[in-house]
């Protein structure tokens, strides 16, 4: 079927003049040899050549693609000849990444005076960095490159001519370098349009083929981990996207595509527009925008305390308080040296005005899992290379105040619970490790640019364990650096387990749950703010339960309940209240036995389950919590585990779900009873407290009524009947 569509594709194009040729074959990812064929004119001539020779054929009438390459095409008609962009074929080349494909002449890298990738003539050595100082690879050299980026699918989505530069810092003096590539209207489009980072169609104005800096000999995915991490919280990261890369149709190996940091970052993420974006980089060095805003937030930082509450107020209309809380903790849990040299700090005028800091480059991190960042971090003085007195400043300041130093330490109790605990990290390793190690085959076994100083693939392997024993460690160490720091000295275990978890949602430090489970460790010295908060026609149920362990720990357990308020169809109603012995009487007024295996009753105090009561028609079942010995006759009885609270309520649920019936109450001492006074009527009717309990029987105050209208009944007849008397005597005597 694909040969008649080209042959009658052959015979279409032919009856039209045509000036473009049209390929059999887009570029792109195919599993077995084919033979290229190229429709075009008669008095066309085509010649090609691959990206690694200088020298040209004639393309007569077809030719076999049976191995990757990248082909460049000319086609002159009449003596004048136009030049195609290259074409990258790739062969049985089966890869779950995406593929980058560049094309350059080999002498923008390695010509030994201008190439890019080489020393060149006019560097010179820096004993303090060891390093090749004014090396061609330091400059800020650009060359012309053609790109073309291959979805996961195979897919080419950008194909286009570009600038690249070395990238990185002090790793672009390693032999293998990270590399960038820049859309610019003289290269032909100013922007690179793609889905690259699955988040949608967009434009680009840079993107970064980094292969993961200090990391590069050992996981390769160190940082992209890191900063995937980091952004389940809401910290401002670079995408990634993993990928093969092959220059002028070599293998280089495995790459990750990132976004770069700039104006068109924050606008592809943060919709700011481009105009009045700002973005510091380091100390003070400004790389877009102006320095104004952020000379006037390290002023008032500096010049300020912040154990007032009114001036931290005002700093949080200078800064996101809760990114900067949540990308110092990460960037100390992850032990990061490097967060030193890689500060970045934006704002915009069109979003809120607030600083909000940037997390990247964490490849010298997840190294000491027992390293005390916490306490180098918020030093008043430089104590490491790593912690000049600048970097840490403004950490230092809000710790001052001790509504954000108790939220902060909540924080990383919650953290180290969910996001950063070792479970989720270590979940985390293993799906990156899954994502990779096909991939990494591929890289150590098809490349020979960097065979001599690439690693292996068991030392791989190796350096992956190294990060699973340092997420299998860092949060106990963390801990114990969170309670010396703070002088916090009453740990406890913090179990919550959450039911119908999609019902309502459960925030602990104002964060919202994002598992149907917590288990952490928290300190009773921090007060902590949980909340559970139903969705609509739902209600919420909190229980908390402390209890011992054999090795005294102290551990609480909690559970809360989201259960809808759609009444049930069942009439059973909750008929009355003992006060004082705690019982619940339930009535049926249905005209059928009701069937309760499952139902629930929950008070303020906790939950129970009813497990097995089949109540009849027009009768009576009595609930308790203790022993009754008194009963009434063909009244049920169930004990169960409940206790009612001062200001109580209670809720009768069905197995199905839906809300039954309920009441809430006030206790009081003078009374044994709360009940209906109608327990035959609606739901909804009055209740009053009495001095006796008719638990088991119908109510007093219903059985006293029915006695009162008898009465008055009575008295009635007695009084008409009088009168009668009295009509008939005035009649016969008058």
């Amino acid at each position: 079927m694909i040969r008649l569509l080209f042959i009658y594709s052959l015979f279409t194009i032919s009856c039209f003049s045509q000036s473009d040729p049209v390929f059999s074959h887009v570029a792109g990812v195919y599993d077995s040899p084919f033979v290229l064929k190229i429709i075009r004119d008669d008095n066309t001539i085509v010649s090609y050549s691959s990206s690694t020779s200088n020298e040209s054929s004639i393309f007569s009438d077809s030719l076999r693609i049976d191995s990757t390459m990248t082909l460049l095409f000319k086609f002159s008609v009449n003596g004048k000849t136009d030049k195609y962009a290259p074409r990258s074929y790739f062969i049985n080349f089966k890869t779950d990444f995406s593929v980058v494909s560049l094309t350059i002449p080999e002498s923008h890298l390695f010509d030994s005076i201008n190439g890019l990738y080489v020393d060149g003539v006019n560097w010179r050595w820096d004993s303090l960095y060891n390093i090749k100082k004014n090396a061609n690879y330091a400059k800020k050299w650009e060359r012309e490159v053609y790109v073309e980026l291959f979805n996961s699918s195979g897919n080419l989505t950008i194909s286009q001519y570009a600038g690249i530069r070395v990238y990185g810092g002090l790793t672009r003096f390693y032999p293998e370098k990270s590399l960038r590539l820049i859309a610019r209207k003289k290269y032909g489009k100013s922007r690179f349009k793609s889905d690259i980072f699955s988040a949608g169609l967009m434009e680009y104005k840079q993107l970064v083929l980094r292969h993961s800096g200090n990391d590069y000999k050992d996981t390769r995915f160190k940082d992209a981990i890191s900063t995937d991490l980091a952004s389940e919280v809401g910290i401002s990261v670079l995408k990634f996207e993993p990928s093969h890369l092959f220059v002028n149709s070599e293998y280089w190996g495995v790459y990750n595509i990132r976004e770069k940091i700039n104006k068109y970052y924050i606008d592809n993420n943060f919709n700011t527009g481009l105009e009045k974006v700002n973005i510091i980089r380091g100390y003070n060095d400004l790389d877009e925008g102006s320095l104004v805003s952020y000379r006037r937030l390290t002023s008032f930082v500096k010049e300020n305390s912040f154990v007032s509450d009114s001036n931290f107020f005002k700093l949080s209309n200078l800064i996101d308080v809760n990114q900067f809380m949540n990308y110092w903790i990460y960037q100390i849990y992850f032990a990061n040296v490097d967060s030193r040299g890689n500060v970045r700090f934006w704002n915009s005028d069109s979003l809120d005005t607030k600083f909000r800091p940037i997390l990247y480059d964490v490849d010298l991190g997840w190294f000491k899992c027992d390293s005390n960042f916490l306490e180098a971090f918020s030093s008043p003085v430089q104590t490491k290379w790593y912690n000049p007195v600048w970097r840490t400043l403004l950490f230092r300041k809000v710790l001052e105040n001790e509504t954000f130093r108790n939220t902060f330490i909540n924080q990383v109790s919650l953290l180290l619970s969910t996001h950063l605990s070792s479970d989720h990290i270590i979940e985390k390793i293993s799906n990156f490790k899954s994502r990779y190690k096909a991939e990494m085959l591929i890289h150590y076994d098809k490349r020979k640019k960097f065979q001599s100083y690439q690693g292996s693939f068991s030392r791989w392997k190796r350096s992956i364990e190294k990060l699973n024993k340092f997420a299998t460690n860092r949060d106990s160490f963390f801990l114990i650096n969170l309670a010396d720091k703070f002088n916090l000295i009453n740990p406890y275990l913090l179990n919550i387990e959450i039911y119908n978890f999609n019902d309502g949602q459960m925030l602990i430090n104002d964060v919202k749950l994002n598992k149907s489970s917590l288990k952490g460790v928290f300190f009773d010295d921090i007060p902590l703010k949980k909340d559970a908060i139903p969705k609509d026609n739902f209600t919420s149920f909190s229980y908390q339960f402390d209890s011992i362990s054999t090795n005294d720990d102290n551990i609480r357990n909690e559970y809360v309940y989201f259960k809808s308020n759609v009444i049930s169809v069942n009439s059973l109603i909750i008929n009355e209240v003992d006060l004082e012995n705690q019982h619940i009487e339930i009535y049926n007024n249905s005209d059928t036995a009701v069937d309760m295996f499952g139902w629930e009753l929950f008070t303020q105090n906790g939950v129970a389950v009813i497990d097995s009561i089949i109540l009849p028609k027009n009768n009576f079942c009595i609930l308790h919590c203790q022993k009754i010995d008194d009963r009434v006759d063909n009244v049920i009885y169930k004990e169960l585990n409940f206790s009612l609270n001062m200001n109580d309520k209670i809720w009768l649920y069905s197995s199905d779900e839906s809300l039954v019936d309920t009441v809430s109450f006030l206790p009081n001492n003078l009374f044994k009873s709360y009940s209906k006074r109608y327990p035959f009527y609606s739901i909804h009717n009055e209740w009053i407290y009495s001095f006796y309990s008719s638990i088991g029987c119908h109510n007093k105050i219903y059985e006293e009524s029915i006695l009162m209208n008898d009465i008055i009944k009575y008295e009635r007849i007695f009084i008409l009947c009088l009168f009668s008397l009295l009509l008939l005597f005035w009649y016969y005597n008058y």
